[in-house]
């Protein structure tokens, strides 16, 4: 500013100038930057408003305790026509989000440029969208625009607002904001926003986020799902088709219940799938798609067409390997990787028991055209995948025998043996029996000689399963390795690795072909046979717990435990041994798998020499659930098998479960003969003990004239004392319940009775411990005058005491036994040598015995000369 003259500069002076500044604002102006990057002020700024500016005023903190108001009345003034209803949610959605601080860095309330900033951009979204987006959701979708990640989050992971505005922003609100976003109509906003996700997260097999997207935005994901470009995959990336399928049949039915069109897109995925003409890659990921695809939509003749595209693929690209040897390891390693994925893929597709795919091609197998190295390893993994061989035969191959041979006898050569060739060998046995094995056997022998050779467990299974297909020459090659001490030497060699496993082979091989452990004379052959000695005498050593493991692996796995009882025929050192082993055996979860019907039938004796009575009843106990053992006992009843079936019978809990079992034991006991049945009774044997059991079960056994004969004379054989049972005294008494047959019961006592009463050599006190309460039969007694007169009369002449006791409880049961009989001789004489032989004896037992008789028959002692007369009488006569 100029001044031309005095009068203007006296104006001047009285002239003030305001200045508005922003402090802030010009110290950003010389702000100047250190070489490490960080800023620092200058005092250029302070320099500069202490020359311009002397006086400063200081304009104080803006104060709006009523900006609520304001920022309703700008919106009246932008939208003049709109519902003033929705005024006060966009100022709530407006409001939370200030004092949330998300967008607004710390400020607490807005200035007036902010408002009306904020009212211009919900001006011009209401320009666009008119009434169809409530003024909230547009405030709503304004607060967050600053965070564009957020919106897309948000968008993509369906995540609703905050609790505390969702009442103010209405319905749609996801869909309304996708709409925003995009500045298109909801559906094509959600395509839009979609479509990239659910197609990449398909391509990448993220089934979970997969999952999520469709939980979140249900109707409109599958929507989308459902324009996926199938048709364009089929040709360039069938894999997505199988990923698509995979999704499909995994995901949960809550997920896929709002897929109202998966029945037909399902058919349009089928449609391109039968238009593929090479599913490759042919990964883990295609197999499981594929059989995804088998399930979703069951049609044998489509999968059968799809698997045999794949195989006429694969072995398309699958290159001829020559036969060498040793062939390299990293050839080899290609050939396994190349082969497992292709098999194991294959194996997936084939085991579909709703489609019975392996029926199908049992009928009409696949052809595999392939080389000898990747035929063993197909049939390794057709091994490991499938245990239960079922799948085995769905290939053909046109492979050389010979070829074949020379490719597994490389593979043993180059040291390359591992237990997926053990595998192999099962399979090559079925597929390929012509393959000269015995060449294989023998480049086994050859490495197995050599102590330094690793993998020996897998080269002794291999030559395991070649000796069990019934090979001779397999036979004598393991023989040899035993007898030269090789199996000994790795024994005692691999205890030193650790290698439990192989010392768990070489014991098995030892056991099964010198059980008399006799032969090994080689090298440290005998320090090896020395260890498995003690291992048959410290069995449960916590050092050789992990080599039995092995073992009863092993024996599990290829034998049976006949193996185990043989071994212990032969070798009764290893009692400790095989009594851990199987016992073992009858602690599984199934022990009926090990312990066959057969098995127990032919080797319960030594069995229990090994575990035990008690132990083996258990054993029954648990076993007898499966019918197995029955049916395998009954085929062959035999009388030294009966401790056996006692033990089954004894076993049964509830007869009337197992009445054939009872019912053709019965049959079987009836025929025993006469001299059988009294060879048993002296003899106290178990076909004794299985009638008492089958007695003591109320079973109806039914027997008749052998056994009443041989249990009469074994009477006799106990009236005159030459013999009395020990074993089973206090039931001997019970053996005459097996005559079911009333009249055969009365003829065997009545024999006994008859044998007792014509017995001239005196009775055996033990008779009537053993009979007495058999023959206590009063109606049989009391018709019997005869028995009155040589039995009752007797006892009281020999003075026997237990016969007395016998009589005297016989009257006192029974008092009225001679009322019918009263005026017979034979009666009066027994009363009247009764009578005169009261205290006439020593022996206070017998005395009281007679007294006791006398009483119950009411009669009375003679006086002393009474006495003497009769005895003179007796005398003189």
């Amino acid at each position: 500013m100029q001044c031309q003259s005095k009068l203007e500069i006296d104006k001047l002076n009285r002239l003030w100038i305001l200045i508005p500044y922003d402090r802030n604002g010009l110290e950003k102006l010389w702000q100047t930057t250190e070489k490490n990057g960080d800023e620092i002020k200058t005092n250029v700024a302070n320099s500069m408003m202490e020359k311009r500016f002397q006086i400063r005023f200081s304009v104080p903190p803006i104060i709006l305790s009523n900006w609520e108001e304001y920022f309703q009345k700008q919106l009246r003034n932008a939208l003049p026509d709109h519902d003033k209803k929705e005024f006060y949610s966009a100022y709530r959605i407006f409001y939370y989000y200030l004092n949330k601080k998300i967008d607004y860095k710390t400020i607490q309330n807005p200035t007036p440029r902010q408002i009306k900033i904020f009212i211009n951009q919900i001006g011009t979204l209401h320009r666009q969208w008119v009434d169809k987006i409530p003024l909230a959701q547009m405030a709503y979708f304004i607060c967050l625009q600053n965070n564009k990640e957020k919106i897309q989050k948000i968008l993509l992971n369906g995540e609703m607002p905050d609790k505390e505005i969702q009442f103010y922003l209405g319905e749609e609100i996801l869909e309304n904001l996708s709409s925003m976003w995009f500045n298109v109509d909801q559906k094509i906003a959600f395509q839009t926003l979609l479509q990239a996700p659910i197609e990449s997260l398909i391509i990448n097999r993220n089934f979970v986020e997969l999952s999520n997207l469709a939980s979140a935005h249900g109707n409109i994901f599958w929507v989308i799902f459902s324009k996926l470009p199938i048709n364009h995959w089929g040709n360039t990336a069938p894999l997505n088709l199988a990923n698509i399928a995979y999704f499909l049949l995994q995901g949960s039915n809550l997920i896929l219940q709002e897929f109202n069109s998966r029945d037909s897109f399902i058919s349009t995925l089928v449609q391109n799938a039968k238009e593929v003409e090479e599913w490759k890659p042919f990964t883990e990921q295609m197999s499981d798609g594929l059989s995804s695809l088998f399930l979703l939509k069951p049609d044998r003749t489509f999968a059968i067409n799809i698997i045999e595209k794949i195989v006429r693929t694969e072995c398309g690209r699958f290159i001829k390997h020559d036969i060498v040897d040793p062939i390299e390891t990293s050839e080899l390693n290609k050939i396994q990787e190349e082969i497992t994925t292709f098999s194991s893929g294959l194996i997936r597709l084939i085991d579909n028991n709703e489609l019975k795919i392996v029926e199908y091609l049992l009928k009409e197998p696949l052809e595999l055209i392939i080389d000898s190295y990747q035929f063993i390893e197909i049939c390794s993994n057709f091994a490991y995948k499938d245990p239960d061989k079922k799948m085995w035969d769905v290939f053909v191959t046109n492979n050389d025998p010979n070829d074949v041979s020379s490719a597994f006898v490389s593979i043993i050569n180059g040291s390359n043996i591992s237990k997926r060739h053990v595998g192999a060998i099962q399979v090559m046995l079925r597929k390929m029996p012509d393959i000269p094995f015995f060449n294989i056997a023998e480049a086994i022998s050859e490495r197995v000689k050599d102590l330094n050779t690793e993998n020996v467990s897998e080269l002794l299974e291999c030559l395991w399963i070649l000796n069990e297909n019934e090979n001779v020459r397999t036979h004598q090659i393991i023989l040899s390795l035993i007898q030269s001490g090789s199996i000994a030497n790795h024994l005692i060699l691999k205890f030193d690795k650790l290698d439990f496993l192989c010392c768990s082979w070489c014991i098995f091989l030892l056991m099964a072909f010198d059980p008399g452990l006799t032969i090994q004379q080689n090298k440290r052959g005998p320090e090896g046979i020395a260890k498995l000695k003690e291992i048959f005498n410290n069995p449960e050593d916590p050092q050789f717990i992990e080599i039995l493991e092995n073992l009863e692996n092993i024996i599990s796995l290829y034998t049976s435990l006949d193996f185990v009882i043989d071994f212990y025929r032969n070798n009764s050192e290893s009692l400790n041994l095989v009594s851990v082993l199987l016992l073992d055996f009858t602690k599984m979860e199934k022990p009926e798998i090990f312990f066959t019907g057969e098995i127990i039938n032919n080797n319960w004796e030594e069995i229990i020499n090994i575990i035990g009575i008690e132990q083996f009843n258990i054993l029954i106990s648990n076993v007898i659930k499966n019918d197995e053992l029955l049916i395998f006992t009954k085929s062959n009843f035999s009388r030294d098998k009966a401790g056996l079936y006692n033990i089954i019978i004894k076993s049964i809990v509830t007869i009337n479960q197992y009445k054939d079992f009872s019912k053709w034991l019965c049959q079987n006991i009836q025929i025993i003969s006469k001299e059988e049945w009294l060879a048993g009774f002296k003899a106290e044997t178990e076909i004794v003990s299985l009638l008492l059991t089958l007695i003591n079960k109320n079973v109806q056994i039914n027997l008749g004239i052998p056994f009443i004969d041989a249990y009469v004379e074994y009477s006799n054989l106990v009236i005159v004392g030459e013999i009395k049972p020990e074993k089973f005294l206090t039931e001997w008494e019970k053996l005459p319940q097996s005559l079911t047959n009333k009249t055969y019961k009365k003829t065997l006592i009545l024999k006994i009775i008859d044998n007792l009463k014509d017995n001239q050599n005196g009775i055996a006190s033990e008779f009537f411990d053993i009979y007495g309460n058999l023959i206590n039969q009063p109606e049989l007694l009391m018709d019997n005058v005869d028995i009155v007169r040589k039995l009752f009369t007797r006892l009281i002449e020999i003075k026997n005491i237990r016969g007395l006791e016998w009589l005297s409880n016989l009257f006192i049961t029974h008092p009225k036994i001679l009322s019918k009989n009263e005026e017979n001789e034979g009666v009066i004489y027994f009363k009247d040598l009764l009578r005169n032989s009261l205290n006439q004896s020593n022996e206070e037992s017998i005395q009281k015995n007679l007294e006791q008789i006398a009483l119950v028959l009411g009669i009375e002692k003679h006086s002393q000369e009474t006495s003497e007369e009769i005895q003179e009488d007796s005398s003189s006569n």
